[in-house]
């Protein structure tokens, strides 16, 4: 009977376990179709908005006291009259900016972990996608994102943090693993 090298067992299993891990992607933030409504909330945060205000909008948010009357609207300084500006409030892509370090750190453990034999590529991702997931929740969670509030916004909230108020929008971050089969 042959004796198994196990130095050579261990080469295969990393060689299987990498090149699985090669055909994976992950994905962090909001999943979902196009025209879900948390994928748009998100989207309209994440890169601001413009949108043109009809009359019942109008009338609406002068009702309660965004302008001056339902019938008299000045904009401020750099906005356009007749539209309402939601800014930029980036989360996703300004975690991604702000963590670099921090995800060098997830992904390093990661992948350690796979390269002792401890996990598999598909857990790995599975890891390192929670944690991204997780860190992405927390720039939300501890008020890193900007800018902040308005003081309108402010006063008709419970939670002062930008994108906090009922933590859907946090909890609504995700991870996809695409492949590896």
């Amino acid at each position: 009977m042959a004796k198994t090298n196990p130095i050579l067992e261990d080469l295969a299993r990393l060689k299987r376990e990498i090149e699985a891990l090669s055909r994976m992607t992950v994905h962090i933030g909001i999943q979902g179709d196009e025209d879900s409504e948390m994928l748009i909330i998100a989207s309209v945060h994440e890169f601001g908005a413009t949108f043109k205000m009809t009359d019942k909008m109008r009338r609406y948010l002068g009702a309660i006291g965004l302008f001056d009357s339902d019938e008299d609207y000045t904009p401020p300084a750099g906005h356009q009259k007749g539209y309402i500006n939601i800014p930029e409030r980036s989360f996703i892509r300004a975690s991604y900016d702000t963590g670099r370090k921090e995800m060098d750190a997830i992904v390093k453990a990661a992948l350690d972990k796979m390269y002792r034999g401890e996990r598999t590529a598909y857990e790995t991702m599975n890891v390192i996608g929670l944690q991204l997931a997780q860190m992405t929740q927390n720039f939300i969670n501890t008020g890193s994102v900007k800018p902040p509030v308005s003081k309108f916004t402010a006063d008709r909230k419970s939670q002062k943090t930008p994108l906090v108020n009922s933590g859907r929008l946090a909890l609504s971050i995700t991870h996809k693993i695409e492949g590896g089969g």
